[in-house]
């Protein structure tokens, strides 16, 4: 993608490059930056997903322990409601995860450094620049990915393997 993206800045995006196989191991390192930034960004935020999730199904557990038998319905209520609401919070934040993650990643990638990555401020002037564009290209690829994927299931599950690197 980085390579990519600087042809098509070298020639006013008019030529894109070929793929180049013998230059393999140069792409795989062309993205070694952006891998270890979204890496970084993932450990940070996996253990507050992680309490979030975990506090959802604790709060229930611990009505069912309190009442016994008789606030067994009550704490299936309570943890269906709570898994609702924890599946929109994940969703909300996975999509503002995402507007934020694509800057830094793009960053990381075309400057080729894990610090240069970080530079809050063209972060920021980027999403505030961006960010219906980035929101409409997650949603597209929500749902397009949503469906080929179902194909592929729809295929024996054989069909996933080959949808899973289209998405």
């Amino acid at each position: 993608m980085f390579f990519v993206i600087d042809a098509l800045l070298e020639t006013q995006g008019t030529r894109y490059p070929a793929l180049d196989f013998n230059r393999f191991v140069d792409y795989l390192v062309r993205g070694l930056w952006p891998f270890l930034t979204s890496l970084v960004v993932s450990l940070v935020l996996l253990p507050i997903f992680f309490v979030l999730w975990f506090a959802a199904a604790i709060i229930p557990m611990a009505i069912a322990g309190a009442g016994g038998e008789d606030a067994a319905p009550v704490a299936g209520i309570v943890m269906m409601v709570l898994m609702l609401f924890m599946m929109v919070v994940v969703m909300a934040l996975s999509l503002g995860l995402n507007i934020i993650m694509f800057p830094l990643l793009l960053r990381a990638g075309l400057s080729q450094d894990f610090a240069e990555a970080f530079n809050f401020a063209w972060i920021k002037d980027f999403v505030r620049k961006m960010w219906l564009d980035t929101l409409l290209a997650i949603l597209f690829l929500m749902v397009t990915s949503l469906v080929v994927v179902m194909v592929g299931y729809c295929a024996c599950f054989i069909g996933v393997f080959f949808a899973q690197p289209i998405v």
